[in-house]
């Protein structure tokens, strides 16, 4: 997807973030990747404020049981969404971010 497509479709698509998450659980994961990839791109470009609002979509979008199933695209969200929460100077939330993720890693390898 070209670059401002994929901003522009994400950003559409994240404005019924209430009606996604009523999605089947591969949908969901679809679009969650699709933040990831926009929040990815939105850090590239030093756009923190609109890369944490997409990585934070993201994040409402993983299921349950995604950090056992969809661990690395897990881990990638909360950890850029970490990134982008420092940037903006959020510095508690990027802690819990980061903490979420050792916690969850942790629990995964025993």
């Amino acid at each position: 997807v070209e670059e401002e497509l994929l901003f522009s479709t994400v950003h559409h698509l994240n404005r019924g973030v209430s009606l996604l998450l009523k999605f089947p659980s591969e949908k969901r994961i679809s679009i969650a990747q699709l933040n990831l990839r926009a929040g990815t791109r939105a850090i590239q470009q030093s756009s923190f404020k609109s890369a944490y609002s997409y990585l934070k979509v993201g994040v409402e979008l993983l299921l349950e049981d995604s950090w056992e199933n969809q661990s690395k695209l897990s881990i990638n969200l909360y950890f850029l969404l970490s990134k982008a929460a420092y940037a903006l100077g959020s510095i508690d939330d990027a802690k819990i971010m980061l903490k979420t993720i050792i916690e969850k890693v942790k629990k995964l390898e025993d």
